[in-house]
């Protein structure tokens, strides 16, 4: 059930608590005007010929009980008008009105239910279209031919400026209400909460105000032709859902893009059937386009001009009118063909050799780190590794894509990743280094080596008073906080890393995982602090909760929490690992999705935390909480706090869940290159 639809069903509570709570709060502030404990009940009647009010002395509980069944009403005529449940709730607040004397001498109660059920609303009591919506801003909201009702701390105020059949009737609630407006035709309308003020032109229904000890409620229902409100704060009813964009061909991510390529190729979906106007742009510009009045649908973009070997980022914007949706993503095109780099300039290869007994299964598209010092590569390459490449065969073959995490020409150490088509665990893998070509361009293409199920790849390999550069297509870069200096770029666990100071060093991101199910984190950590630090968060920045935080209670235990507020919402697991030892360790949080469960991995070995008081965290995933920013290294919410004390390096998200042979399988290669491959002999070319 909806958020909109369970504040309705709670209409009954809120006037209770309005009644038995903010009364007794107004004896201290007005003075008594009944000395028999009881109130005034105004009941007015809006028709279409007349109109007329009475007034009746009641007590709290007679009150109380006319507005709950007046809010029931409200429920049952806003979610379903035409069942048998709300006709039979009119029949019985007409007869309770009756019952209490509150119908006016000039109205029976037939004239009454007619108001109830006026004449031109009957062709509308069966199915709804989907054609149309309210006029809505954050503050405002508008609706047409419309049921109206609403409840509140206020007063009504029927005045009749016009001639009939039209009348003018408002409301104000100075100290909060809750009104609602929906289309006949199309069942859509708005739901006001908060303090407001409304009208209702063309009204045919009734209204209840009741005074007790100088406070006053009120409640009011019926037909308008035109309702508006203006409120602190508006929602749709029932609530909106947003338009989806899907089926994005190329995909995100996806390599070997034929140059050739005529169209970018997409699917945009609305649940409610509103029509929806998009706009596509791509980077480099190599096509756009626009649509209005769209239906769902499948749409194209032409394309012209695409370059060989070239990333293009392409992002999309679809909107109904009250949601707009943006998707981003990339494709890049064709490599070169097969060739012999001894042909082409290149003076030198070594090969490589994967060990496959490192390798716990087959695995596809696998980022192989290389870290090594190489005499050879010091006295042969470029100074800054530019002609560097990777091959997947010797002579005449393909191309790999990789990326240079650190090279320093002085001593040859490399630290570079590779990305490896497929790695076996049957057979030992191997590929090829070639180097010695003095007038080469840069080889690396980091983006070719994080393909599209990367969502950010962080090195934390630069000087950290820039920009905190991902290596993916998703440009998800971040921003150093505190006083992080470049004295903080240290060496790390693969190649250099950050430190932060465990006071006010952190890394801000903005929110990117909002719409993950299910994915992972990877993490290297160094530590010998005893006090709790975060690796990896996810929280408000303008409130302390709701946060998701990977990393490190007191002492050693290695961490995952998650909190919002509410009841039965906290989940804390710990495990003693020895995680504060001053070693590298790598830490990995694996969500398998909605109610799928979690993984913990803890230098590459799966391990079960311990849940505090038995809690299961079952429903914890990267789109449990509403955040608007992500972290490294502490929370970023206005306490600041879970500051990480040490070192951290190569910290990854990806937004499918990795398997344990992934898990370990990386692990192995990382934590150690050198017994995870060899490298043979240098081989000159001929």
């Amino acid at each position: 059930m909806s958020k909109n639809y369970r504040k309705i069903i709670a209409l009954g509570i809120i006037v209770f608590f309005i009644a038995e709570l903010c009364i007794p709060f107004s004896q201290s502030s007005y003075s008594t005007t009944k000395e028999n404990g009881n109130g005034t009940l105004t009941c007015y009647f809006f028709g279409k010929k007349m109109s007329s009010k009475q007034d009746v002395e009641l007590s709290v509980n007679e009150a109380t009980m006319i507005f709950n069944l007046m809010s029931q009403l409200r429920t049952e005529m806003t979610l379903d008008p035409a069942s048998n449940k709300t006709e039979s709730l009119k029949i019985q607040l007409v007869n309770t009105l009756d019952q209490k004397g509150l119908l006016p001498s000039s109205v029976t109660k037939d004239t009454w239910l007619s108001a109830l059920n006026p004449t031109w609303n009957e062709p509308q009591q069966g199915p709804r279209k989907k054609s149309s919506f309210p006029k809505l801003s954050a503050t405002h909201g508008t609706c047409t031919l419309c049921m109206v009702a609403g409840d509140g701390a206020g007063l009504l105020f029927p005045m009749f400026l016009l001639p009939r059949p039209r009348f003018i009737m408002g409301w104000s609630a100075p100290y909060g209400g809750i009104t609602t407006a929906t289309n006949m035709l199309t069942a859509k309308g708005y739901q006001a909460e908060g303090t407001q003020t409304g009208t209702a032109f063309g009204f045919i229904g009734e209204g209840l105000m009741y005074s007790y000890y100088g406070y006053q409620i009120y409640s009011f229902l019926g037909y308008a032709l035109i309702a508006t409100t203006t409120a602190e704060d508006l929602e749709y009813v029932p609530p909106n859902n947003p338009p989806s964009i899907a089926n994005v061909q190329p995909s995100d991510g996806q390599d070997g893009v034929p140059s050739t390529l005529a169209n970018l190729q997409f699917r945009i979906q609305d649940p409610d059937g509103d029509f929806m106007k998009y706009t596509v742009t791509t980077n480099p510009d190599v096509g756009s386009a626009s649509g209005r009045l769209k239906p769902s649908g499948v749409y194209t973009v032409p394309l012209s001009d695409l370059k060989s070997n070239s990333i293009y980022r392409w992002t999309i914007e679809v909107s109904d009118g009250k949601v707009t949706i943006t998707e981003k993503g990339s494709f890049i095109t064709q490599g070169k063909p097969p060739f012999d780099p001894f042909s082409q300039g290149w003076a030198y290869r070594k090969k490589i050799t994967v060990n496959h007994t490192q390798v716990s299964r087959d695995l596809t598209d696998f980022p192989f780190l290389i870290s090594v010092v190489d005499q050879n590569l010091r006295d042969h390459a470029q100074a800054n590794g530019n002609d560097i490449l990777f091959m997947d065969n010797e002579g005449v073959a393909s191309q790999l894509g990789h990326e240079i995490e650190y090279y320093d020409g002085a001593t040859g150490a490399l630290t570079a990743w590779v990305r490896l088509p497929t790695i076996s665990s049957a057979q030992d893998t191997v590929l090829y280094m070639y180097y010695g070509n003095p007038s080469s361009p840069a080889q690396q293409f980091p983006e070719r080596v994080w393909d599209g199920n990367y969502e950010a790849v962080w090195h934390l390999n630069t000087n950290p008073v820039g920009p905190v550069l991902d290596s993916t297509a998703k440009d998800n870069d971040g921003t150093t906080e505190g006083d992080m200096a470049a004295s903080d770029l240290t060496a790390g666990k693969i190649g250099r890393c950050f430190h932060f100071d465990g006071f006010d060093d952190f890394i801000s991101f903005a929110d990117f995982t909002s719409s993950m199910n299910a994915g992972t984190c990877v993490a290297w950590v160094q530590t010998t602090s005893t006090n709790s630090g975060a690796v990896w968060g996810e929280a408000d920045s303008t409130s302390n909760k709701p946060y998701i935080v990977l990393g490190k209670y007191s002492d050693d235990l290695f961490m995952f929490a998650r909190d919002v507020y509410g009841m039965d919402s906290n989940y804390q697991g710990r495990l003693s690992t020895g995680m504060n030892d001053g070693q590298w360790h790598q830490i990995v949080w694996l969500s398998r999705g909605s109610g799928n469960g979690n993984a913990f991995y803890f230098d590459g070995h799966q391990v079960s935390l311990n849940w505090q008081d038995g809690q299961n965290p079952n429903g914890i995933w990267f789109d449990d909480q509403v955040t608007n920013t992500h972290s490294i290294g502490g929370l970023d919410r206005p306490m600041k706090d879970v500051q990480w004390d040490g070192r951290l390096d190569e910290i990854r998200i990806l937004k499918t869940p990795m398997d344990t042979a992934w898990v370990a399988t990386e692990f192995a290669n990382q934590n150690n290159p050198s017994g995870f491959s060899s490298f043979g002999p240098e081989v000159p070319g001929s």
